[in-house]
This record gives structure tokens, C-alpha cells and sequence, in this order.
């Protein structure tokens, strides 16, 4: 928890947060790669934590995605990115 309100202020740009709200993603080219074509698949995103990545999944193509965490304030941040982004992606405490 303690963790998750310093990685949505995301003060050293690592998160890439403006890119992944813009409908980007924040994914490393290794990670894009090494997933594969995602496009109109549905994904289940464990230990999502920020958000971040699973709205990148979103953004990328899949059809539809959830992300799980067990952290409530990583989730709390991970709900107000999707909101911000307009994503319909879904997060799951």
C-alpha cells in the first residue's frame, strides 16, 4: 500500500503515465514482444498493481481486461488512471 501512493505520483517519469493516459502504453518493447498479439483477446492481469500496464494492454487491443490486486490503494490509483484515460478496463480487489 505504502508503495502504491508514491508510484501514481510517479515523480521520476518511469511509469510513463502521460503516454499510457494519451492511449499509449508503458510497456518495454521486450514485454510487447514477448506477449504477442493481444488484439480482441480477453486478459486477466495479476498483481496489476498501479494500473498502468493493464490499461497498456487495453490500449494495445485486447478486447477486454481486468486487473487483480491486493492492495485497495493500488487499485483506488488504478481506477482513477482508467478513468482519466477513458479506458472500460475493469479492476478487482
Amino acid at each position: 500500500d505504502d508503495r502504491a501512493e508514491l508510484h501514481a505520483t510517479d515523480k521520476t517519469g518511469s511509469y510513463r503515465i502521460e503516454n499510457v493516459l494519451a492511449g499509449g502504453s508503458n510497456l518495454y518493447e521486450l514485454e510487447t514482444r514477448e506477449v504477442g498479439d493481444i488484439f480482441g483477446k480477453d486478459i486477466v492481469h495479476l498483481q496489476c498493481h498501479i494500473g498502468l500496464d493493464t490499461i497498456s494492454l487495453r490500449n494495445l487491443g485486447a478486447g477486454s481486461v481486468t486487473g487483480l490486486d491486493f492492495s485497495p490503494r493500488a487499485i483506488a490509483a488504478a481506477r482513477d488512471f482508467a478513468s482519466k484515460a477513458g479506458s472500460d478496463v475493469r479492476f478487482v480487489e
